[in-house]
């Protein structure tokens, strides 16, 4: 339960998957009359509701029709209708849509009527927290996610377990029960993922789940498909369960059953990769087969763990402890399965950190994708040592395919398998190995948390080339500074010099510094250059090292008046 905490908390309304690319009338600019529509142009497909974009006066004032659609079919682009005549004055737009990997994404941007611009940073922040989406719905989505990772690995890991690994547990109470177990929490929680989609794409509450306008909603998009056709599949690998389970030991499975075992299970696990980051990007040919391979291993893998130390290990025990008991019968197959699961994970997964982080050592270590994967890494390099030591308690050796061609021999252990009892419970290198089984089975699930935020977190490629702005006091003015992108080494740095009402301020000077008192860096120039009234920039201006930095601006209004802005804390990754 806390482990379903963390990830819940974590995995509050997304950041940004899809990108705003540009907007029509431009955000921040001035047009002479009403345009008539606000257009915004992504770079993915994008979908939404009927009231996804939202425009405002300046006095909170709605005045768009309604209606947001895909102009002349572009499914990248989503345009609302305003009036043809519109008073003078600033206007903030909000949008909220969900990107082509299911995620929401949302924000707002200004435009301006009749040559004013600016001064509605503020009015812009207030209205897009209205619509940043419920606290309670991410947290919900994001346990969901995580049971479904889990009950994925249980259900499909464990038939396969019972398929080839140890037909014993077709005749196991306890392995039924976890395949079972596994298999119903699966279909709840797809169910409650389909029904979560909408409020957490829309902004809504939880309350709204189950609304016909929003189930029909995600009925009508990429998620939806999938997600309904996880259902049917899973109604499929159901019967498909219930006739593998009844099975006897001893008996041939038919061929038909094996292949449509494995057909069905590739299915399931392929709408992951359909409804997620593999079917956005580049390479989506093999990033969703790889996809599927990374979670097919993973559910041999944790699986397999939980079936031992749910069925086999309590079922080693009495007349069944000997050398023709489960432990010697499916352990050391086991070990082999999982052996190549290991390196199914390692490959598939390093390929899909490339290709959403790159090899930016800023993206990994400085966006929270970066983080998460690093994070992830360090969970499987502990599921490593102690499958090393699962391994060492069955084999008497490390058994890892390295350990052969070492210099020095390895020091062999007896394994665990010729000493067990066959008068009673479990010896203790039995006991060992079960606290192993249950140390793997934990950090697994821990992966398995860190595997459910990470498909909700914004790519390390996209999130790290992100510019940095904001809005400051200078006296009487306004400073709307922009530090793109915000990161270390070369970047463009805007300065735009507004009044109070928006108004375009033409100044004589702008001098801006930037400090790094973790490094000891004080005062680093930047060397404005005017680009217009009231706009100064900079293109090409190199900051060594990332880190907290603060720029310090001063703007000067006359020959003998200037005024120091408030202090800009920008974050470079």
């Amino acid at each position: 339960m806390v482990l379903v905490g963390a990830v819940g908390g974590l995995a509050a309304p997304a950041s940004a998957h899809a990108t705003l690319q540009s907007t029509s009338p431009p955000s921040d600019g001035s047009v002479t009359a009403s345009p008539g529509e606000v257009v915004l142009h992504f770079d993915q497909q994008v979908v939404f509701r009927f009231d996804s974009v939202e425009v405002y006066d300046a006095n909170s004032k709605r005045v768009d029709s309604g209606g947001a659609r895909h102009p002349a079919g572009d499914s990248r682009a989503v345009e609302v209708a305003v009036p043809r005549v519109l008073p003078k004055g600033g206007y903030v737009v909000t949008w909220r849509v969900v990107s082509a990997d299911s995620h929401p994404v949302h924000g707002a941007f200004t435009f301006f009527i009749g040559g004013a611009t600016g001064g509605l940073g503020g009015e812009a922040a207030r209205l897009l927290a209205r619509s940043s989406g419920s606290r309670a719905v991410g947290v919900a989505f994001g346990a969901v996610r995580f049971a479904a990772f889990a009950a994925a690995a249980v259900f499909l890991g464990g038939a396969l377990f019972a398929l080839a690994i140890w037909p014993g547990a077709r005749d196991d109470r306890r392995a039924r029960r976890l395949i079972w177990a596994g298999f119903v929490i699966l279909v709840v929680a797809s169910a409650a993922a389909f029904a979560l989609q909408g409020p957490y794409g829309d902004g809504l509450g939880m309350g709204q789940a189950l609304k016909g306008s929003v189930v029909s909603g995600v009925w009508h998009t990429q998620f939806g498909h999938v997600y309904a056709a996880r259902l049917v599949l899973l109604a499929a690998a159901g019967l498909l369960a219930a006739r593998l389970l009844r099975v006897p030991a001893g008996a041939a499975l038919p061929a038909w059953l094996v292949v449509a075992g494995g057909l069905v299970g590739v299915a399931i696990l392929s709408t992951w990769g359909l409804a997620d980051h593999a079917r956005t990007g580049s390479l989506v040919v093999l990033a969703v087969p790889f996809d599927v391979i990374h979670l097919g291993a993973a559910a041999v893998w944790v699986g397999g763990l939980a079936m031992i130390l749910v069925a086999v290990l309590p079922a080693s025990r009495g007349n069944l402890a000997g050398q023709d008991g489960p432990v010697p019968t499916a352990l050391p197959r086991f070990s082999q399965w999982a052996l190549g699961a290991v390196v199914l994970i390692a490959l598939t997964g390093l390929f899909a950190a490339w290709r959403q982080i790159g090899l930016s050592r800023g993206a990994l270590t400085a966006t929270p994708y970066g983080k998460l994967v690093i994070y992830k890494t360090a969970g499987f390099a502990v599921l490593m040592v102690l499958a090393s030591a699962s391994r060492n308690a069955v084999h008497g050796h490390l058994a890892l395919p390295f350990a052969a061609s070492r210099r020095r021999p390895v020091r062999r252990r007896a394994p665990i398998l010729p000493r067990l009892s066959k008068t009673g419970g479990p010896t203790p290198p039995t006991t060992r190995l079960a606290r192993a089984v249950a140390a793997e089975v934990a950090v697994a699930l821990a992966v398995l948390g860190f595997t459910a935020v990470l498909v909700n977190a914004e790519p390390a490629k996209q999130a790290y080339a992100a510019p940095f702005s904001t809005e400051v006091k200078a006296g009487p003015d306004l400073v709307n500074a922009v530090v793109d992108p915000a990161k270390a080494g070369p970047l463009t740095i805007h300065m735009y010099i507004l009044s109070a009402e928006g108004a375009v301020v033409s100044v004589p000077q702008v001098t801006a510094t930037m400090t790094n008192a973790a490094a000891n860096i004080n005062g680093l120039t930047v060397p404005l250059i005017r680009g217009g009234p009231g706009h100064f920039l900079t293109s090409g201006f190199v900051v060594p090292i990332r880190g907290t930095w603060v720029l310090q601006v001063t703007v000067r209004t006359t020959d003998i008046d200037e005024y120091n802005a408030e202090p800009i804390t920008v974050n470079l990754r």
